[in-house]
């Protein structure tokens, strides 16, 4: 189910995975969910890539769709804060995800950067989603672990962002 509501965008990969918790507990919860969610994201990227470029240039023409993908892809110089933004955008929970494996395979970012990124940035979404359908307790030490890492990934993002836009600007 989880892998079938990243594929179909409208459905909540939240829902989903609260109810991976709440039917199967934390752990197993969390590695279904992280399973379901890595087989979805790297068919949405191999859709967006083998797919969705010959659709794009379809429509638009080659310096609109480059444009698009200098976008995404950056420069050499800003790699490791795209990167970062993206494993962020994976990792946190403010982010639908679901369309951004669709809009990098669309803009050809290498499957090598984006494979492992997409793999631990999922570990943080899918635990967090099963422990909070196992019913969150704030006595748990996992709760004070993934509550600073998301409050540290998240000051990280702000960072990145702030100096893509510096470097982009120079």
């Amino acid at each position: 189910m989880q892998a079938g509501q990243v594929i179909l965008t409208p459905i909540s990969h939240y829902v989903v995975g609260i109810v991976g918790g709440v039917l199967y507990g934390v752990t197993e919860g969390a590695v279904l969910n992280w399973i379901g969610r890595m087989i979805g994201h790297v068919s949405a990227y191999a859709l967006g890539y083998f797919i969705g470029q010959r659709i794009i240039r379809y429509f638009f023409d080659d310096e609109d769709f480059h444009f698009y993908r200098r976008f995404v892809t950056g420069s050499k110089e800003t790699l490791h804060w795209r990167l970062i933004i993206i494993f962020s955008i994976l990792f946190l929970p403010l982010f639908p995800d679901d369309e951004l494996s669709y809009l990098v395979g669309l803009a050809a970012f290498p499957f090598r950067y984006y494979f492992p990124i997409l793999a631990l940035g999922h570990v943080g979404g899918s635990l967090g989603l099963a422990y909070i359908g196992a019913g969150i307790d704030t006595k748990d030490t996992l709760f004070w672990v993934m509550f600073i890492l998301v409050l540290f990934l998240a000051c990280v993002f702000v960072y990145a962002v702030k100096q893509i836009n510096r470097n982009d600007a120079e």
